[in-house]
């Protein structure tokens, strides 16, 4: 359980993922039965509520747990694979509520820690205000506020540090070195991979590639990732120069373990998209003010950027950075990934014919 601090007003929250049936208890004696359940609101959309004007700015939906709650009720909830055409007697009759900023930032927290986005929440009243106090001064409950995660957020971006480099000779291309960039404030490394020589003077050939176990160290055949990698480097090569940018953002943005969970929805029949929205998470979590930071570290501010996806192109025009053109990253579609590809260029724009 973590004490979150805004202003005149404070709130005990637990992510769902991480609690075990004596914290669940703990929370329901201390709240007095008005323990609250936030969502994001791609979970609501995909239970059917009618959250109306109740989502916050982060996306948060609040529901009041009705009497009589359990642990297996809660989760029936929160993580059972919904069917589009038959919404689920749990969620019916719920009140959803207005989004308080204490249930947006406890949303945003859990998905900062790649859980699913399911917290409990109470705002703490009364003498069991009191006794949350006392355990956060014995340091039994870590205490943090809102603008301590808003600022924890922002410098994960844009607060990096030059940690360390090497020579690294690829097999496509010998004259290749790895810059390790940390974020001052998460300590998750990104890595610049450059290869051959850069001239900051002209546009830099940049291809922004999120981290794919599967695909990059495994060759999984359910996405193009580690393809699109191999083919970068030699495209790079090929051209004098240029630089790869790894970004620790696996399963566009989720973590390992919710892909590894999206792909076993995908096999119960949803697509890329829909099976993250089930697990509560938006299309796509990633952002690129790092990749940006990153670039302007190394003196690069105009690109020709090797991507497929127009919303790298956005991002990055937002965030300082010239694209003076788009370079295509062509990849094979098999059986396996043909629908994940198809769907990507349906409902997200990607662009497949190059």
């Amino acid at each position: 359980m973590v004490r979150l601090n805004g202003g005149q007003r404070s709130w005990l929250i637990a992510a769902l993922e991480c609690c075990p049936a004596w914290t669940l208890e703990e929370l329901q004696r201390l709240s007095e039965g008005q323990l609250e359940l936030v969502l994001s609101e791609e979970r609501a959309e995909a239970l059917g509520l009618d959250h109306g004007k109740a989502g916050g700015k982060a996306g948060a939906v609040t529901l009041r747990l009705p009497p009589g709650w359990s642990r297996e009720w809660l989760h029936q909830l929160v993580a059972t694979p919904v069917d589009p055409d038959q919404k689920p007697a749990e969620a019916r009759d719920l009140d959803t509520l207005a989004a308080s900023s204490g249930a947006e930032t406890a949303l945003t927290m859990v998905k900062l820690a790649h859980l699913v986005p399911a917290v409990l929440v109470w705002e703490l009243r009364g003498a069991a205000a009191t006794e949350v106090s006392k355990q956060v001064a014995l340091g039994d409950i870590l205490m943090v506020t809102l603008p301590q995660v808003q600022a924890y957020v922002e410098a994960a971006a844009t607060k990096l540090i030059r940690v360390g480099e090497a020579r690294v000779p690829l097999s496509d291309s010998e004259k290749t070195r790895f810059v390790v960039f940390r974020s001052a404030s998460s300590g998750i490394d990104h890595v610049a991979i450059v290869i051959g020589e850069i001239d900051s003077e002209t546009p830099v050939l940049v291809r922004l590639h999120s981290a794919c176990l599967t695909g990059d160290l495994f060759g999984s055949l359910r996405c193009d990732c580690g393809e699109q990698l191999r083919t970068s480097v030699q495209a790079i090569a090929d051209a004098g120069g240029g630089i790869i940018l790894y970004l620790a953002q696996e399963g566009r943005g989720i973590g390992l373990t919710n892909k590894l969970r999206a792909y076993w929805l995908q096999d119960q029949g949803f697509d890329t998209l829909d099976a993250n929205n089930q697990l509560g998470f938006k299309d796509d979590e990633r952002r690129y003010e790092v990749a940006a930071e990153i670039l302007k570290m190394l003196d690069v501010q105009r690109v020709t950027l090797m991507t497929n996806n127009p919303a790298k192109i956005n991002a990055m025009e937002s965030s300082g950075i010239t694209i003076e053109s788009r370079k295509g990253v062509p990849a094979t579609i098999n059986p396996h990934n043909e629908r994940y590809m198809t769907v990507r260029a349906e409902k997200i724009g990607h662009i497949l014919d190059e």
